[in-house]
């Protein structure tokens, strides 16, 4: 690719849900995500007979998902990717969940005026959990149905029991009960 090309180049942006996908099947896949894109674009232009050089590696030359530029999963010999079982976002643990979703759970917060995200309980030292523990500093203005709102949109986001717990009011309510939270947690 000439230096001229590179710098006239743009980014493809994608809408929030495929961004996630393109996320998810990168982790799935222990790749990145340009890797998943390339390797989406090359699959999509094979099936349309265009054959695998209508995408480049970077270095001018036709990519494969099996060249080491790819999924990091080898091609069968008929070029074809070996069968992979998935789970469903759902049957991942929760720790998993929550490293997969957090750029997007932190985004949903902020839009709530939510800052300050900590994880609490059995995943704030790695241990495995049946629902997810999150203390977060609210805006007082929105009042106390603040933390309740964060826990309707962290367990959809999340797809498990979420409870949040308000910074923000303990510092008013109860500072003792604050600072052992805050021991207690770990940053999101």
């Amino acid at each position: 690719m000439t230096r001229e090309k590179q710098t006239t180049e743009k980014p493809i942006k994608v809408d929030a849900a495929t961004d996630r996908l393109v996320s998810e099947l990168a982790y799935f896949l222990g790749t990145t995500k340009k890797s998943i894109v390339r390797d989406a674009v090359a699959d999509f232009a094979e099936a349309r007979g265009r054959g695998n050089s209508a995408v480049a590696d970077g270095t001018g030359n036709a990519g494969t998902a099996g060249d080491g530029g790819g999924t990091g999963a080898a091609r069968r010999a008929d070029g074809s990717a070996p069968a992979v079982a998935h789970e469903r976002f759902d049957q991942l643990p929760l720790g998993e969940r929550l490293t997969l979703r957090r750029g997007e759970l932190l985004r949903a917060f902020g839009d709530h005026g939510a800052s300050n995200v900590r994880v609490m309980g059995p995943l704030a030292i790695g241990m495995e959990a049946d629902e997810f523990e999150l203390l977060a500093e609210t805006d007082p203005a929105r009042g106390s149905d603040s933390a309740e709102e964060l826990e309707v949109i962290a367990g959809q986001l999340l797809g498990a029991p979420t409870t949040v717990l308000s910074s923000t009011a303990l510092r008013l309510f109860n500072p003792a009960g604050l600072r052992r939270a805050l021991d207690e947690s770990r940053p999101l």
